[in-house]
C-alpha cells in the first residue's frame, strides 16, 4: 500500500518548469503595504528599469511603502528570478523619499518582534543537480531561499535553504518558543501550491537570540477526491505535546482501485507518528511507527 501511495504522489507532484517563469509568487506583494529590503543593498532608480539613473541606495532591513506595482509592463530577470519594478516611498536620514526598486530585492512578509526583524526572500533559482523526484525535492529547478535576522538593524545570522519552484504562494509567521528549550522564537516559512497535486512545504527554524537553528520540516499534498497526504506538528506547549519533543502526525487518505469518491471519511486511511527530541541546539528523530 505504501508503494501505491508513493507512486500516486510522484505522478501528481512531478512538474518541470522553465527556469525563468517564476513570476507568480511575487504577485502577493500588494500596493499600500510596507515591506523590508531583503537584499544586502538595492538600487533606487528614477524610473522602472535598469536604464534609469540610480538616485539612492537602500540597505538590508530598510522599510519601504509600496506605491505602485507595474505588473507585466516593467519586468526584470536576475539569477533566474523574474519580477516587476515597483514604485516605493521611504524615510532615510529623516527625509521622505521615493523611487523605483526591483521587486526581487524585497521580502515577502514584514515580520518584527520588538527590535528584531525576520526577513526572507528568494536569492536565486538553481538547477536541481540531484536526480529528481526525491523525497525532498520534486522539481527540476529550486528556489534558493535566505532567512535573515536583524537586531536593531544589524544582521546577526542568516540561513539558506532550498525548496521546489511550482508553488505559487509564500507566507511566514513568528511564534513564541512553544515550549522548546533555549529558544526565543520559532519561525515558520511556507511555500504553498494552490492547484491540485502541488505540494505545500512548511520550513521551521528556531531563533535563540544569536543563531538560526534547524527544526524539522513538513509538507502536504492532495488531489480532490483521489488522495490526500498531510503532516502536522505538535510542540511541547500545544495540546498533546511532550517536553522538548516535536511530534509529527502523518495521515494518508486514498481511494481504492475502482472506488468512487463520496466523502473523505469513506477513503482508506493510514496514520502514523514520528517524534523528534530537541536538546536546545539541534533535533534528533527518536521514534517512528504507528
Amino acid at each position: 500500500m505504501k508503494k501505491n501511495i508513493s507512486l500516486i504522489l510522484i505522478l501528481f507532484i512531478v512538474i518541470k518548469i522553465s527556469a525563468q517563469q517564476y513570476f507568480g509568487i511575487y504577485s502577493q506583494i500588494k500596493e499600500n503595504t510596507s515591506q523590508y529590503v531583503y537584499a544586502d543593498t538595492t538600487n533606487v532608480r528614477q524610473g522602472p528599469g535598469i536604464n534609469y539613473p540610480i538616485i539612492d541606495k537602500l540597505t538590508l532591513g530598510q522599510e519601504v511603502i509600496i506605491n505602485n506595482i507595474f505588473d507585466n509592463k516593467y519586468v526584470y530577470t536576475q539569477n533566474g528570478i523574474r519580477a516587476c519594478w515597483i514604485s516605493v516611498s521611504y524615510v532615510k536620514d529623516g527625509i521622505n523619499k521615493q523611487g523605483y526598486v526591483w521587486e526581487g530585492n524585497l521580502t515577502f512578509n514584514p515580520m518584527r518582534r520588538g527590535n528584531t526583524k525576520f526577513i526572507y526572500g528568494i536569492n536565486a533559482i538553481k538547477l536541481n543537480k540531484k536526480q529528481y523526484p526525491t523525497e525532498e525535492h520534486h522539481t527540476q529547478y529550486l528556489y534558493k531561499v535566505e532567512l535573515k535576522i536583524l537586531v536593531e538593524d544589524m544582521l546577526i545570522d542568516k540561513k539558506i535553504f532550498y525548496t521546489d519552484t511550482e508553488q505559487s504562494y509564500t507566507e511566514a509567521n513568528v511564534y513564541e518558543n512553544l515550549g522548546l528549550k533555549d529558544v526565543k522564537n520559532i519561525i515558520r516559512i511556507s511555500f504553498e501550491g494552490e492547484a491540485c497535486g502541488i505540494p505545500s512545504y512548511y520550513y521551521y527554524f528556531a531563533w535563540n537570540g544569536n543563531k538560526i537553528l534547524d527544526l524539522p520540516s513538513r509538507y502536504g499534498v492532495g488531489d480532490a477526491g483521489i488522495f490526500n497526504y498531510s503532516e502536522k506538528f505538535i510542540f511541547p506547549l500545544e495540546k498533546g505535546g511532550k517536553p522538548n519533543r516535536i511530534i509529527k502526525k502523518i495521515e494518508s487518505r486514498w481511494l481504492e482501485e475502482g472506488q468512487e469518491f463520496t466523502s473523505y471519511d469513506d477513503m482508506s486511511v493510514e496514520r502514523k507518528k514520528e517524534e523528534f527530541l530537541w536538546n536546545g541546539k539541534n533535533y534528533k528523530k527518536i521514534k517512528k511507527g504507528l
